[in-house]
């Protein structure tokens, strides 16, 4: 049975979408894309654990993506914490490996996560990072929560928001990327687009359309930018990781294919960032 309500705005007007040869839906009232259940794959048994694993298979290339993140772990901690400075409990969904949560500790924060997958907790538990498999042993209040490209992977983002929200203390901070699939090169690129992953993605956002799901869901928008996460400060971390590992380590070189598809990547790969308060 195919979707009759859009997970954003709960309206009832859903027509077909071409987004180049793959037929998507669209919700004629606030506008967001999804991705028909007969495309999905997130829901198969397991497709966290053995499909989506995104750690590589050796610790020291697991070493060599976290270096490559640090500018951008960096930025993050330090933006967000212009609107909640530490001591405060951040909890972050779809935690992975725990790399970026251990920014957030070394900063000063109080740090726990959520993840599917048990391959990655197992990493975050070896640093000492406390994973939980989903909401139920989540206890409040919580002052941050971040999402990276999560909110995009749910059936029912609003009823995620809303769950997250009761979590959260009054006045608490709420972080989240998407893909910006209302970009520029998005529309350009279609279903060749880097980030245009129907089988996992399920709700493709703009910026409106997460405004939108975020002011019905209970919070203040207190910023929200349209970036490339990929900046020149992450391109240049991710050359100086790979060097260092390609010489000491023997770590396999990157191939000329996977040199060119991460410049796409680079180049097309623009998201939405929001930072939101919980109203009171």
């Amino acid at each position: 049975m195919e979707q009759s309500e859009c997970p954003v705005c709960k309206g009832s007007s859903l027509s077909e979408r071409k987004v180049g040869r793959t037929s998507m839906l669209r919700c004629t009232e606030c506008g967001v894309t999804i991705t028909p259940h007969k495309l999905r794959r997130v829901n198969e048994p397991g497709f966290y654990e053995h499909s989506y694993v995104s750690i590589p298979s050796s610790r020291a290339s697991a070493q060599q993506y976290r270096y490559s993140r640090y500018p951008e772990y960096i930025r993050l901690v330090a933006e967000i914490g212009r609107h909640c400075p530490p001591p405060a409990r951040w909890l972050d969904v779809g935690c992975g490996s725990g790399a970026f949560l251990e920014e957030c500790r070394n900063a000063g924060y109080s740090v726990e996560g959520i993840e599917l997958s048990r391959t990655e907790t197992v990493e975050a538990e070896r640093a000492g990072i406390r994973v939980h498999h989903d909401l139920k042993g989540v206890y409040g209040p919580l002052d941050v929560i971040s999402m990276w490209h999560v909110l995009e992977h749910l059936d029912e983002p609003r009823e995620m928001l809303q769950s997250l929200r009761s979590l959260m203390r009054p006045e608490g901070i709420l972080c989240i990327r998407v893909p910006n699939f209302a970009g520029r090169w998005s529309g350009l690129l279609r279903d060749k687009w880097v980030w245009f992953q129907a089988p996992i993605h399920i709700t493709h956002f703009g910026p409106d359309s997460l405004r939108k799901l975020l002011n019905d869901t209970g919070f203040e928008i207190e910023m929200i930018r349209k970036q490339r996460p990929n900046d020149w400060l992450v391109r240049r971390a991710y050359s100086l990781a790979a060097d260092v590992f390609n010489t000491y380590t023997n770590a396999p070189r990157e191939s000329v294919k996977g040199w060119v598809f991460r410049l796409l990547k680079d180049i097309s790969a623009e998201e939405v960032f929001v930072i939101a308060r919980r109203r009171a």
